[in-house]
């Protein structure tokens, strides 16, 4: 399976939209008197939000691709041919984390932005990836059982800072045990 690596361009250009777009509303706010109508305020500040995240799409590039296989992964960047061969047997820890909601809310509902971690006594390896549609994702959680099933140390984290298996959160009591017993994990 392949995956898009990302990044952003250049988080200060969306600090300073934010800011912009923030100061422009409370000026608008302040010139225009409180008549009681929340529902046009709050319009406006969502239409604002929205505003401020699709402008941020544009500083999101994609610099690679990585391929995930049962026992290893590659990296092949877009500005060079070669590829790095990496043994997940390498690595003594592997981190997956959801981003926030608010990536997930101006990417759309089926887009999802993970951070995978790599690491081990003397290196450590991120990578931030983007799932965009709902058919690499189930191909992603397929990988991650096959992973799971591997035993390598994978802890996956959900965007509130969470524990998460195969990109679910908040999952409860039953479920981590049911899971524990089948992949033979630990939760620590």
């Amino acid at each position: 399976m392949e995956l898009p690596i990302i990044e952003h361009k250049n988080k200060i250009i969306r600090i300073i939209l934010s800011s912009i777009v923030l100061v422009a509303y409370l000026l608008f706010l302040l010139n225009n008197r409180f008549d009681g109508n929340v529902l046009t305020f709050f319009f406006i500040f969502i239409l604002l939000i929205k505003l401020i995240f699709s402008l941020d799409k544009l500083n999101i590039r994609e610099i690679g691709k990585i391929k995930i296989n049962e026992k290893d992964f590659s990296i092949i960047n877009n500005n060079s041919t070669e590829k790095i061969i990496f043994n997940f047997k390498d690595f003594s820890k592997i981190f997956i984390t959801k981003k926030t909601p608010l990536d997930l809310f101006y990417a759309g509902s089926l887009k999802i932005f993970l951070t995978i971690t790599l690491q081990n006594t003397d290196k450590e390896i991120t990578y931030n990836v983007l799932l965009k549609k709902s058919k690499m994702r189930k191909e992603f959680i397929n990988k991650l059982k096959e992973l799971y099933k591997n035993n390598l140390n994978i802890k996956e984290f959900g965007s509130d800072g969470n524990r998460a298996f195969l990109l679910k959160s908040k999952l409860s009591y039953e479920e981590i045990q049911e899971i524990k017993k089948e992949y033979n994990l630990s939760w620590n």
